[in-house]
């Protein structure tokens, strides 16, 4: 997804807490629970792909919302400027990524 980093499945972080987090799980399920099922989503994708071989896309709902933008505004996905289309993408989700830090929301 454009712009975003978020866990892997099996990515794990330990809290100041002590505590044990499946990050990847959590990110997975804040993902589904923004997409319905059975609803169209409207896809963007760049040129090029990235060092994996992979399509880089900005996927929004049916109302035009960023799905891979609010994944960083909650959290649950963090910037990844290389995958951004431009630098003023960047700034942006940059934006709300320090945002979800400083309300320590999602991961």
């Amino acid at each position: 997804m454009k712009c975003i980093d978020a866990p892997e499945l099996k990515q794990t972080f330990v809290g100041f807490d002590g505590i044990k987090k499946e990050i990847g799980i959590e990110a997975m399920e804040y993902l589904e629970l923004m997409i319905s099922k059975g609803e169209l989503l409207q896809i963007k994708c760049s040129d090029g792909r990235d060092k994996y071989g992979r399509l880089t896309c900005d996927v929004f709902d049916e109302k035009g919302g960023s799905i891979n933008l609010r994944m960083v505004k909650s959290g649950y996905a963090y910037v990844l400027p290389s995958k951004c289309f431009s630098q003023a993408d960047g700034v942006i989700y940059f934006r709300y990524q320090h945002l979800a830090k400083f309300s320590q929301v999602g991961l």
